[in-house]
């Protein structure tokens, strides 16, 4: 419980906490022993960790990208070939992703 409540989500992180154990736990794991049993918040806390850690996978492996808008955190799949204008539903800008102009300038 303490390691989802620091945002350690990995496998490697969260264990079996028997000593003689310490098998890593997955995500079936993990489900098994929150929902339904008083801790529906620590599940709930661990799905949106892990999701945003994927999320953050697919940006730094170029599968998708962040709105270039200075105040947006919109994310989208994008890869090179795609279109480079983008109007983003988050923040309403639109943006060349060539080189991030902004409004009017696409």
């Amino acid at each position: 419980a303490a390691k989802v409540g620091e945002g350690e989500v990995e496998p490697e992180s969260l264990r079996c906490p028997m000593p003689q154990c310490a098998t890593p736990l997955g995500v079936a794991d993990v489900h098994a022993v929150t929902w339904g049993r008083g801790r529906d918040d620590l599940w709930e806390r661990y799905g949106k960790i892990a999701d945003q850690r994927e999320i953050e996978a697919l940006v730094l492996g170029g599968q998708a990208r962040r709105c270039p808008g200075p105040t947006c955190n919109y994310i989208f799949i994008w890869q090179p070939g795609d279109r480079r204008d983008f109007a983003c539903p988050n923040c309403d800008g639109s943006f060349c992703l060539a080189c991030d102009a902004a409004d009017g300038c696409v």
